[in-house]
């Protein structure tokens, strides 16, 4: 069927322009209309490392966002897989994702921040298919870029859908840019885990504190900004992302190699502090619901 042809298609709903990308126009009907998950199945594999403040400042905050230096020099790694992800209009387009955290301090307040790469799901790896997320990353700030992105499961690619995750399984992660190795990590999937989470955790898990992203919108001549602002998750949304499965894990490598653009080589790896394996179902509350915090000088 044909974005012309469906039922929310009118007067606001044309196929040129922004609907062409996302397949409907913000504040339309066709935008969010859709009760199931906006990542169905999603499997998350997070890994924590120690760092230097100073590589994630260069490297994984995004400015103006400060890197928090009363907490541990710490980055997370959250690759994930998402089988059954649904566009802002609802249609399917599976992807997986491969992204940086570090912990931030805006004002007093203590969040996430970071981007990522992402690719199409496999095995096809077609890029087409999850476009929209390229468009959609700078409406809410969290800059994406494509990437070769290839998730293993006991030595046998995973074509998509990595929820049928169990114990005792190795899961090997690759990322390429421009045919070129640039990230690869490894994990043992260990035992199940409650939902509880220690006090003492040495990481806030994603989502359980908020996540800013800096939204940056260039005017057309690109001598400055027609908006730039810093949004905030809203973290009671988060709390819709209930596991079905969660395990420990344990860390087996992390290694990045030279880049054209990205310098992860510079980003320093040091202890493996944690790892962790969830598949949730995620509501799209948690992107639609963020919020401005902050208007940023249209000028730098």
């Amino acid at each position: 069927m044909s974005i012309a042809d469906r039922v929310d298609y009118g007067a606001n709903q044309n196929p040129a322009g922004v609907s062409n990308v996302l397949g409907a126009r913000p504040g339309t009907s066709a935008m969010h209309g859709y009760e199931e998950p906006q990542h169905g199945d999603m499997t998350r594999v997070q890994f924590t490392f120690e760092t230097t403040h100073t590589a994630l400042q260069k490297l994984i905050a995004p400015p103006p966002l400060e890197v928090d230096r009363e907490a541990p020099a710490l980055c997370t790694i959250m690759a994930f897989t998402s089988p059954n992800f649904r566009g802002r209009d609802g249609r399917l387009a599976p992807y997986t994702g491969f992204s940086f955290w570090a912990s931030v301090d805006h004002r007093g307040t203590k969040a996430q921040a970071g981007w990522e790469f992402v690719d199409g799901a496999g095995p096809a790896h077609d890029k087409t298919i999850p476009e929209m997320l390229i468009f959609s990353g700078q409406v809410y700030g969290m800059l994406k870029k494509f990437g070769d992105i290839r998730f293993y499961q006991n030595g046998l690619e995973v074509a998509g859908d990595l929820s049928s995750v169990e114990e005792g399984d190795e899961i090997l992660i690759t990322v390429d840019r421009k045919n070129r190795r640039i990230a690869s990590l490894g994990v043992r999937v260990a035992a199940p885990v409650g939902r509880a989470v220690a006090q003492d955790e040495p990481t806030p898990r994603l989502g359980a504190v908020p996540v800013l992203a800096v939204r940056e919108i260039p005017t057309v001549d690109y001598k400055g900004y027609v908006d730039r602002s810093i949004v905030s998750s809203d973290v009671n949304a988060n709390k819709a992302q209930l596991p079905k499965k969660e395990f420990a894990a344990q860390p087996l490598h992390l290694k990045f190699w030279p880049s054209e653009s990205e310098s992860l080589d510079q980003l320093e790896v040091g202890e493996f502090i944690a790892a962790s394996v969830v598949v949730a179902d995620s509501p799209h509350e948690t992107i639609s619901s963020m919020f401005v915090v902050e208007r940023l000088p249209l000028t730098v």
